[in-house]
């Protein structure tokens, strides 16, 4: 009753103590002790921790008995945080009688679980008359985003455009120019068939793929003349050709563990899929070298000009990264019985609301493309070399699944813990809202739609449930 100070002996009525904490500090360590809580209503601030042979009985007057009286125990405002009200570990033989216990809501985006009462660690305790209202689990933790796409540098010159974060879709060499060793017959005929490729002795007249296999442009034609000077139009280099965009990624897909696991540290929640990355784009091809131009200007005195290189092709962007899945939401828990026994008399359990599902993380938009060079011009406007073609942009990444909603559990049993005795009366709690996926699609400079993922599943909701500890 109110006037009660925690400095009291605590062993009457009147010299009693202010605080369920209070009695309990004042129980003589390893002998039998009862603290008798007055018919009222309780705030605590840090868990109740009853220990071996302890008893805690609630509903008391100063006169009189009514056994349908309970004292409230309820966590004080901003405190506990889904920390339990009350917890024995390793306390035999201990007893909580005639209380109302309702449970603190946990805090934060973490997963927290909220736990009424805990039993633990070889504990045996009995729960007379006691209603265990459940709290709400804490939401869960959103995926992150994906990351953007390296972006595809332009060609230079004959160079093909590169793209250090995916070499994959580098642009291709631009070709090199053919050219021709002529021999003059009888003063009127030329013959061009001694032909070869300029540059080194590896080197092709042809544009080169891009990395990811957009082809080069043909060489030029060569061009061989009598008795004509320099008409050579028809020996310019062909455009390389362009590949395909990436496409977008898949959407990542909830985790089919609604129920969460338990580990040494406690309930562990599910966690969602990550988004599949973007494809890349194709580097362009690198365009054709141009033709070799020969021709007879006066008797027995030939011309011949080499074709000039092909621009090189632009390189493609890399995919963006998925989004990585929503975390599940926190779990409720009632009552949580962890390697040890708890002993049902007249018990009334109402199971509380799990947790929000973490939202799934947005896909990342995919790289830009380069763009091609044009080939080298040579004064009159033959032999040209052929332009390189631009690369294509990365696919965007598919988005992360939401998070799974939390679970809600009356009584939870962890390596090996039971409970004997009557069956509680329980009243189902409800799983936490699940996680959606973003609403924020990645940019795209192709033509694929980016995937915005999946909403979660909703979380186990159960009166009773067992778990084997990780």
């Amino acid at each position: 009753p109110s006037g009660g100070s925690d400095s009291n002996s605590c062993t009457s009525a009147g010299s009693a103590c202010a605080s369920l904490s209070g009695g309990l500090a004042k129980c003589p360590a390893g002998a039998s002790c009862g603290v008798l809580a007055y018919y009222n209503a309780y705030n605590v601030s840090a868990t109740l921790n009853v220990g071996a042979s302890q008893g805690l009985f609630g509903g008391c007057l100063s006169s009189g008995s009514q056994p349908d009286y309970y004292s409230v125990i309820q966590a004080g405002a901003g405190t506990l945080a889904g920390l339990p009200i009350i917890s024995a570990s390793a306390a035999s033989n201990a007893v909580v009688s005639g209380f109302h216990i309702e449970a603190a809501s946990a805090s934060g985006n973490l997963s927290a679980s909220s736990v009424g009462v805990l039993v633990s660690d070889g504990s045996s305790l009995s729960l007379k008359y006691v209603n265990i209202i459940a709290a709400q689990g804490a939401a869960g933790t959103a995926g992150a985003a994906g990351v953007p796409g390296g972006s595809g540098g332009a060609a230079s010159g004959q160079n093909g455009g590169s793209n250090s974060a995916c070499t994959t879709a580098n642009g291709g060499l631009g070709g090199y120019g053919m050219n021709s060793n002529p021999t003059v017959s009888g003063n009127t005929s030329v013959n061009c068939s001694d032909n070869f490729c300029t540059g080194p002795s590896s080197a092709s007249c042809n544009g080169a793929n891009g990395a990811s296999g957009a082809s080069g442009g043909q060489h030029g034609n060569g061009v061989c003349y009598d008795f004509i000077s320099y008409q050579c139009d028809d020996g310019k280099g062909f455009g390389g050709n362009s590949g395909s965009a990436g496409t977008c990624g898949d959407a990542g897909q909830p985790s089919s563990d609604v129920i969460g696991s338990y580990g040494s540290a406690g309930w562990v929640p599910s966690v969602s899929g990550t988004g599949v990355s973007g494809g890349l784009g194709d580097g362009g091809g690198g365009g054709g070298g141009g033709g070799y131009c020969t021709a007879e200007n006066l008797p027995w005195y030939v011309t011949s000009h080499a074709g000039q290189v092909g621009g090189g092709g632009g390189a493609g962007g890399c995919g963006g990264t998925g989004g990585t899945g929503g975390t599940q939401g926190g779990a409720s828990f009632a009552l949580l019985v962890d390697d040890a026994t708890v002993a049902i008399t007249g018990v009334t359990i109402t199971g509380g609301l799990g947790g929000t599902g973490g939202a799934g993380g947005a896909g990342a938009s995919g790289g830009a493309a380069g763009g091609g060079a044009a080939g080298a011009t040579k004064s009159g406007g033959y032999s040209d070399g052929g332009p390189g073609a631009g690369g294509m942009p990365g696919g965007s990444g598919g988005g992360g699944a939401g998070g799974n909603g939390g679970p809600s559990y009356g009584i939870a049993y962890v390596d090996g813990g039971t409970r004997t005795g009557a069956t509680p009366v329980f009243y189902t709690g409800y799983s936490g809202d699940v996680g959606n996926p973003t609403t924020t699609p990645a940019t795209t400079g192709n033509n694929c739609i980016p995937n915005l993922g999946i909403a979660g599943k909703p979380g186990r909701v159960a009166t009773e449930i067992t778990f084997s500890s990780n």
